[in-house]
């Protein structure tokens, strides 16, 4: 067969796809668990200072070590000015509100995903 031939096949394959794609709005979907993921990671890493300290090989010198090695540039300040806060102030209360916003947050993100997924798959939702 000629490469022409095959060209067609791939142009015709990716405008089907991406046809199919815009019908079932995976990109809002998409972007919905992405916000989702985004809201839980600040949670999530106070939830880490929160386990942080009842690990005795992890302090918060090891800890901020470990932001800087893994966060970008842009949110090292950000998460350094949190793990600061945190080690340094009592936030007794804020420990419930941040467990309830983390579940939230995961429950909502788990939500979007199963909702793309049975979209991109056809499946219609049967629970209640």
């Amino acid at each position: 067969m000629k490469s022409g031939h095959y060209l067609r096949r791939i142009w015709r394959f990716l405008t089907e796809a991406g046809k199919k794609f815009a019908a079932d709005h995976l990109s809002a979907y998409a972007a919905q668990a992405t916000f989702y993921l985004m809201l839980a990671v600040f949670p999530f890493m106070m939830l880490v200072c929160m386990a942080s300290r009842l690990l005795p090989f992890l302090n918060e010198d090891s800890l901020l070590r470990l932001i800087r090695l893994l966060l970008p540039e842009s949110y090292r300040a950000l998460a350094t000015d949190l793990i600061d806060s945190y080690y340094n102030e009592n936030i007794g209360s804020a420990k419930i509100v941040l467990i309830i916003f983390l579940i939230w947050t995961a429950s909502r993100l788990i939500q979007a995903l199963m909702n793309g997924f049975n979209t991109s798959y056809g499946i219609k939702e049967s629970r209640s």
